[in-house]
C-alpha cells in the first residue's frame, strides 16, 4: 500500500467542515477561525461570534490505539492556482514558471518563497496553540519534531506545531480549542519570537492516523477549515482602518505595490472560473499581450 506523507499535503478545498456523524463518530470542526493580535491596544483573541472549538467523540472500536492528528500550516498558492500546505514548513518547488515575459516582472525566486513560507510557519507555530482535552485521559505522542506539548493535567494539554498526535482510547471524547500563545500578546517578546506584522492564511485539518510517524498507510480525514492569523501593524508604521472597538481587526489603508504596466486585452472571458474559500474568492482570467498568455487573479 502506498505510504501517505502527511508532511506535504495538497489542499484541494478548505471550509468543508461542519457538524457530522459517521457511524457513532460525532465530529464538529469550525469552517473558519480568525485569530488576531493588536499589539498597540494589548488585545488578542478570536474574531467573530462562533467559538473556535472542534470536537470528536464516539470513536468506533477499530480506531482505538490509533491517533487523532492535528495538521496546521500556512496556505501556499502556486502559479497554477493550486493550494497546498506543508506542515513541516518545507514547500514542494513550483512545477511551472513564467517565461518569455515581454516586460520586467518582479518574480520571487523559489528561495525567497521558501524563506517567506518558513517565516510564516515559525510565526504560526509560535503564536497559534491548541488546548486539547480528552475526557478519557489525554495521551500525546512522545517527542515529535513538529509538535511541542505542554501538559496541563491528566486530561488536558496545550500543543503548538504543524503536526500533533493524540492516542484514541476507549471512551475518548476530544475538544480542541484554538488559542493565542500569551507570550505573543506582549510586544516586548516580538524580537525573541521573530514576529512582525503579518496576515497569514493557513489550513487546519484533523485526521485519524494509523501511527504517529507522519507517513502512516492509514489516514482518514475528519474535517478541515480555514485558519487566519493576523498581527496588526502599528499606526505609526502605516495608516490603519477605523477603530471599531475591541476585537475588531484594523488593516493598512495604504498600499505601495510595484506595478509593471503593459497593454493587455481580455480574451476567452467565457472561461473565467471562480473558486471560493470562506471569505476569499480568487477569480482567474487570461490576458494576452503580444501573443503571450498570463494567468492572473484578484482577491476580494
Amino acid at each position: 500500500m502506498k505510504t501517505l506523507n502527511l508532511s506535504l499535503l495538497s489542499v484541494v478545498c478548505l471550509g468543508v467542515a461542519s457538524v457530522s456523524a459517521q457511524g457513532d463518530l460525532l465530529r464538529s470542526v469550525p469552517e473558519a477561525v480568525h485569530l488576531h493580535i493588536a499589539p498597540q491596544s494589548g488585545w488578542a483573541g478570536s474574531v467573530g461570534t462562533i467559538l473556535p472549538v472542534a470536537s470528536f467523540s464516539g470513536f468506533p472500536a477499530d480506531d482505538f490505539n490509533r491517533w487523532l492528528t492535528l495538521a496546521t500550516g500556512p496556505e501556499f498558492v502556486n502559479l497554477l492556482g493550486g493550494h497546498s500546505a506543508a506542515f513541516t514548513g518545507k514547500l514542494n518547488p513550483d512545477k511551472c514558471s513564467v517565461q518569455d515575459v515581454p516586460f520586467p516582472m518582479a518574480l520571487r525566486t523559489w528561495d525567497s518563497k521558501q524563506s517567506l513560507y518558513q517565516l510564516q510557519t515559525r510565526q504560526l507555530n509560535a503564536c497559534v496553540q491548541f488546548r486539547i482535552r480528552d475526557a478519557a485521559g489525554i495521551s500525546p505522542a512522545g517527542e515529535h519534531p513538529a509538535c511541542e506539548v505542554f501538559p496541563v493535567d491528566n486530561y488536558e494539554v496545550i500543543a503548538r506545531g504543524g503536526l500533533c498526535y493524540f492516542r484514541i482510547n476507549p471512551n475518548s471524547a476530544f475538544t480542541v480549542r484554538y488559542e493565542i500563545n500569551p507570550e505573543c500578546t506582549n510586544k516586548d517578546n516580538f524580537a525573541r519570537l521573530e514576529l512582525e506584522p503579518s496576515d497569514i492564511f493557513a489550513y487546519s485539518g484533523f485526521y485519524i492516523s494509523g501511527d504517529a510517524s507522519g507517513r502512516s498507510t492509514l489516514l482518514r480525514p475528519l474535517g478541515s477549515g480555514a485558519l487566519r492569523f493576523s498581527i496588526e501593524s502599528s499606526a505609526d508604521e502605516t495608516p490603519l482602518s477605523i477603530d471599531m472597538g475591541e476585537g475588531a481587526p484594523r488593516w493598512p489603508i495604504q498600499a505601495f505595490p510595484e506595478v509593471h504596466m503593459a497593454k493587455a486585452s481580455l480574451v476567452k472571458n467565457e472561461e473565467v472560473h471562480c473558486c471560493c474559500r470562506g471569505e476569499i474568492a480568487r477569480i482567474f482570467m487570461a490576458i494576452q499581450k503580444d501573443g503571450h498568455f498570463f494567468a492572473v487573479y484578484s482577491i476580494g
